[in-house]
């Protein structure tokens, strides 16, 4: 009797895990990959222990400092605002200092997965900006370059290619000291839901010595129809370090359903 009843309780458990507990594509996920070289190390949302201070899945992972092969990245402030809302989907990122000594490529990978809204004939807007900052040696210089994907499959990525390449800028060659050096692109698609999007922010470190660089980017996904927001707007807001653009596109978001 006593069997037959922990055998029942066994099997009221697994179907417990099989129906709640399982992650799936369609499960909803948000990630950042900070990349120096051949190293990497993932940050997921709500997740204390790879890195995301605030320690809750809320769309906002924000990185005080990790160190990875050499380079610190710090106040790193990655969005994303899945499933999408207001005619838009977006993830965005503000490293407001990477510090290190080498030559070595640097990536930043944002990661957003279960986006339901919008779908049907889409615009994507997509930027990312780099600067060189001070104690940097003067002359020091590096190639600066960004990709776009939008993921019909709805998975996580660390790396691309991601699914379908949704926009892309450089590589452009920019040196200390300077001002941003800022890519753009505008594309048309189609998509579906669920999906992922994904938004992978590059340097290419050419000098050795010390380098100290901030490195943004942004990509918002709407209607094909709307009004997308400003590619200069959004990349003057993805560089400023306490002021998150998807913060920026929400407010946005609000005011255009208002006024329509």
């Amino acid at each position: 009797m006593l069997r037959k009843r922990y055998q029942s309780l066994i099997v009221v458990a697994t179907t417990f895990v099989a129906l709640f507990c399982t992650t799936s594509p369609a499960d909803a996920g948000f990630q950042v990959t900070l990349v120096s070289g051949a190293t990497s190390a993932t940050i997921v949302d709500g997740n204390f222990a790879s890195g995301d201070s605030d320690g809750i899945a809320n769309g906002v992972i924000n990185v005080t400092a990790k160190l990875v092969n050499g380079y610190l990245f710090n106040l790193t402030v990655a969005n994303s605002n899945s499933p999408g809302g207001g005619g838009i989907a977006f993830i965005d990122s503000s490293t407001n200092a990477i510090t290190g000594s080498g030559v070595r490529k640097i990536q930043v990978v944002i990661s957003a997965t279960g986006f339901t809204s919008p779908t049907g004939a889409l615009r994507a807007d997509s930027g990312s900006t780099a600067q060189f900052l001070s104690p940097t040696p003067v002359n020091h210089n590096a190639d600066h370059l960004y990709s776009a994907y939008y993921d019909a499959s709805n998975n996580d990525h660390t790396s691309v290619p991601a699914g379908l390449l949704i926009g892309t800028g450089g590589p452009s060659n920019f040196k200390s000291p300077a001002g941003n050096d800022s890519l753009t692109d505008t594309r048309f698609f189609a998509g579906a839901a669920p999906y992922a999007l994904v938004l992978q922010l590059e340097v290419d470190l050419n000098t050795a010595g010390a380098n100290r660089f901030a490195l943004n980017g942004s990509l918002q996904v709407s209607e094909a129809n709307s009004v997308p927001a400003p590619p200069a707007l959004v990349l003057l807001l993805s560089g400023a370090p306490m002021f998150g653009i998807g913060a920026w596109l929400r407010r946005r978001s609000k005011v255009a359903s208002i006024i329509s």
